[in-house]
């Protein structure tokens, strides 16, 4: 947070998000915009059941992989949720300084409306796929090129930057780590065009959506 937004399809229509629930890993903070996967490392899950958790810097130093094999990423979490030991989502992270669990008007985040699994009694969590035939929309690091049509084309990588426990998702062209996704347009609208900063629309490389890998991480 921030991080990525739904943008379109490649047709050029608005389209409508390709979103689907995942069981959410226990004990973390997850904000909407977050790229998330999913993992069956203890830290997260019990009796390796896969579930949803935030992108790490350890995830994109192993380039996306496990055991050799590419698992790439599953897309962008929707809602903002604190998830409990117990694997369920209770309140929202603070807003204004205040626990949403405290404001009347937030009690709960949409994830924690969601009925939990009968089997398990853990908690979902939204998720917008990443899939080729969709398009969504980041902001360029401080380090990336600046943001004109000249971007077109390049592959780049997500860059994590954390601060105060908060993670920022960005989209990199320096070629420091592996490049998953493809700029496939930069916004013209955007008060930051022709600079450093400028949101760009991308899309993932088919090799790294983790929908279609089937594969999970396990070392973290």
């Amino acid at each position: 947070m921030p991080g990525i937004r739904y943008a379109g399809t490649r047709g050029g229509a608005v389209g409508v998000p390709p979103t689907a629930p995942y069981l959410l890993g226990k004990s973390q903070t997850i904000y909407a915009g977050d790229v998330v996967c999913l993992t069956t490392n203890a830290t997260y899950s019990a009796s390796t059941i896969p579930v949803q958790r935030d992108l790490l810097a350890a995830d994109v130093s192993a380039n996306y992989q496990q055991g050799g094999s590419n698992v790439g990423v599953l897309g962008f979490c929707m809602d903002d949720v604190i998830v409990n030991s117990n694997y369920q989502a209770t309140t929202g992270p603070a807003f204004g300084g205040v626990a949403n669990g405290s404001q009347v008007i937030y009690p709960y985040t949409y994830d924690g409306l969601i009925a939990v699994d009968p089997n398990t009694t853990r908690g979902y969590g939204r998720v917008c796929l990443f899939d080729q035939e969709n398009i969504y929309a980041a902001k360029l690091s401080a380090a990336s090129a600046a943001g004109t049509l000249a971007l077109v084309n390049t592959l780049a990588a997500f860059l994590l930057t954390t601060s105060g426990g908060i993670t920022t998702y960005t989209i990199d062209t320096t070629g420091a780590s592996t490049n998953i996704l493809r700029i496939v347009g930069v916004n013209t609208s955007d008060p930051l065009y022709g600079a450093v900063g400028c949101e760009v629309f991308f899309q993932i490389l088919g090799a790294y959506e983790q929908s279609l890998t089937g594969l999970q991480y396990t070392s973290q």
